[in-house]
């Protein structure tokens, strides 16, 4: 059984921003509690951009989880939202395709 998580949450729309990180910078994404943002390097794939973008939500939502804890928190839901949106996706390429037919 999962081990239970306490925090605190906090609920508040965020900034997202995407932008080119340094070639030299080893962090794919950041997030800022103060202005409640994220910023995204633009060089890694979408798949990587839904994980790192779930990663630094997550520190936002869930201020007092540390990072083996917020590592946790992308796993399970930037994958299981990752899978979604692929499958939703593939649907609306189906009907899409049928519809063209």
């Amino acid at each position: 059984m999962a081990k239970s998580l306490r925090s605190r949450v906090v609920i508040k729309k965020p900034t997202v921003k995407f932008k080119k990180f340094k070639k030299e910078e080893t962090n794919v994404g950041y997030a800022y509690r103060a202005e409640h943002t994220v910023e995204i390097d633009t060089g890694i794939c979408d798949s990587e951009i839904f994980k790192t973008l779930t990663h630094e939500l997550g520190h936002l939502l869930l201020p007092d989880l540390n990072e083996k804890q917020i590592i946790k928190f992308e796993k399970f839901y930037g994958d299981a939202l990752w899978k979604t949106v692929l499958r939703l996706k593939r649907k609306w390429l189906k009907n899409t395709t049928n519809k063209a037919k």
